[in-house]
């Protein structure tokens, strides 16, 4: 059996081989991965291991080439090129194992019955359908073209910050997760690794916009998914919510995202809570300019909690929202996900701003006036809520 060389990356370091396996070789299904490590065909320093060994950064990992090229030298590969557009049924087959992609059987892998162009079939499934984050709805100009790469807010050795446009998808074909990581790739953003990628550390929906957080290593990684799940992250949300909110209002019922309606449910599920604070209010165009301060991050959390309120976003169709006014359309409703602030390792906490786009702060002034008032309420409410931020820092909206 012929055998191909990869080095261990510092983010590789005493992970599982069958995880950095797996991770190398998604196209390969798990039984064959848990077989060929389990008779000695995948090996570490050119000994044996079990699915248990741990990896040390600068380790040699040899795999048969049958595996094929792994996901990183198929990224760099394909540099430039489109992504190509999978059928869901093999992604769920290659997570739970029971059965594998079409490449792997032309590879010596085991026979399985085949599906439309070569696909694996499942029964009982269409074949060939592609999934709903197809081109037409990825990316943000739907036109085919590639995407622009959104504005950089701040970058170091583990975090990247943009400012995500609304209607481009953080997770799919052409998504903003595709973009980062072959920029990453071309420009040097990460260290080598065999098995860790740029991901997302939260989700903005497809037509929400603003702060954007990519974990570029393990560490980043593990740091910001401790802190939001300490909830000690904060929040801040600009959107316009449909009639008077004339004080701070809360919302603390539970949630619980229905996937296949695509809509949360309020009143059952986990734990939520989300504040509400008013900026601006114009009678005669009937709704308020407020900000959002989710303390928690269900999916859907932000609209479905303003639409229990009795206030739902304005053009949100989904939860009821009301039309925008007259001559003053968006394409989606607005929701900006203006400042994210982390707690720091140090005495002060460090913020991550998100500016709206200028065409954006002419629709906000054309529905509530000038936008003095506004950026000051809003470095108010802010500063609040915030303050354990460095003396000077200064919040630019």
């Amino acid at each position: 059996m012929r055998y191909r060389s990869y080095t261990a990356g510092p983010d590789d370091d005493q992970k599982r081989l069958d995880r950095i396996i797996r991770a190398m070789f998604p196209d390969v299904p798990l039984s064959a991965v848990a077989r060929m490590i389990r008779t000695g065909d995948v090996r570490i320093n050119g000994s044996g291991a079990d699915h248990n060994s741990r990896v040390s950064a600068g380790d040699t990992i040899e795999a048969p080439e049958r595996f094929g090229a792994s996901r990183n030298e198929r990224r760099l590969r394909d540099e430039g090129k489109r992504p190509v557009e999978r059928d869901r049924s093999d992604r769920r087959d290659r997570r739970t194992g029971t059965a594998g992609r079409a490449g792997w059987e032309e590879r010596g892998g085991h026979s399985r019955r085949r599906g439309h162009e070569g696909r694996l079939e499942r029964p009982g499934r269409t074949p060939g359908r592609p999934h709903a984050g197809g081109p037409d709805r990825a990316g943000a100009t739907g036109d085919g073209r590639r995407d622009s790469f959104p504005p950089v807010i701040h970058r170091d050795a583990d975090l990247l910050v943009l400012n995500k446009p609304a209607g481009m998808a953080v997770h799919g074909p052409r998504s903003l997760t595709t973009l980062v990581v072959r920029r990453a790739d071309r420009e040097g953003w990460t260290r080598s690794s065999l098995s860790f990628r740029p991901g997302p550390v939260h989700r903005l929906d497809r037509e929400s916009s603003g702060v954007q957080l990519f974990a570029l290593s393990v560490a980043g990684a593990r740091r910001t998914a401790t802190t939001f799940a300490g909830r000690s992250a904060r929040k801040f949300y600009l959107t316009v919510a449909g009639g008077k909110v004339e004080r701070r209002l809360e919302c603390k019922e539970p949630i619980r995202y229905d996937r296949s309606a695509r809509t949360a449910i309020v009143g059952e599920g986990k734990s939520a809570r989300t504040a509400f604070v008013p900026i601006a209010y114009r009678p005669e165009v009937g709704c308020s300019l407020v900000v959002a301060v989710p303390r928690t991050g269900r999916t859907h959390q932000i609209r479905a909690h303003a639409a229990a309120l009795g206030h739902p976003l304005v053009g949100d169709r989904r939860y009821a929202g009301a039309p925008w006014p007259a001559g003053r359309a968006m394409q989606f409703h607005l929701l900006h996900h203006l400042a994210l602030v982390l707690p720091a390792e140090g005495e002060h906490a460090r913020m991550y701003q998100a500016g709206l786009a200028p065409e954006t702060w002419r629709f906000v002034e054309a529905l509530f006036g000038d936008s003095a008032p506004i950026e000051e309420r809003l470095r108010t409410v802010i500063a609040a809520l915030c303050t354990d931020l460095a003396p000077g820092t200064t919040i630019k909206l």
